[in-house]
């Protein structure tokens, strides 16, 4: 099975329909995206996914070395449930290792609402550590500019967060 069958027989138990096989080089990476994190979020350094918890823009750009390929995946043309998708990229990132992509990593948009509050608030550690993975804007990654090379008709400028999704893949 190809990673692409996997990503899509996974993730429509969860609804997600959409999803394409890309290359990480063709992943935009700014700096101006965590910058906007960083100064103009109300989650910055309110959460255990966001930065400056999370991963910087040179991490991203080493990280992203690391790997070929990645998949592009959209639930809903950006308009899904965003915990029910996020939920559903862990899903597909654990099918994803089962099946030997044994370095599967799924990043999506916006802070983890795992919780109703972030223990970082409390000064504790991650309740859900498993679970826990790098907002993408707080990665420098730009994913609209991402998602639009290769989807030319979403229209993804009404809303802050999206149900777009990335799994890297080697």
């Amino acid at each position: 099975m190809s990673e692409l069958d996997i990503v899509m027989s996974t993730g429509k138990k969860f609804g997600i329909d959409e999803a394409l096989v890309i290359y990480t080089s063709k992943v935009d990476i700014r700096d101006w995206v965590n910058i906007q994190c960083r100064f103009g979020c109300p989650h910055y350094n309110k959460n255990w996914s966001c930065p400056p918890q999370s991963v910087n823009v040179e991490q991203t750009r080493n990280l992203l070395r690391e790997y070929t390929k990645a998949v592009l995946v959209i639930g809903d043309n950006g308009e899904m449930d965003l915990r029910k998708f996020r939920k559903g990229m862990l899903e597909i990132e654990k099918a994803l290792r089962l099946n030997n992509y044994h370095k599967a990593l799924a990043l999506t948009m916006g802070p983890c609402d795992l919780c109703a509050q972030c223990a970082l608030l409390n000064g504790a550690n991650c309740v859900y550590p498993e679970d826990k993975r790098p907002t993408i804007e707080g990665t420098g990654i730009d994913i609209i500019g991402t998602v639009k090379k290769f989807k030319k008709n979403i229209n993804l400028f009404h809303k802050r967060f999206f149900s777009i999704g990335l799994v890297l893949l080697e």
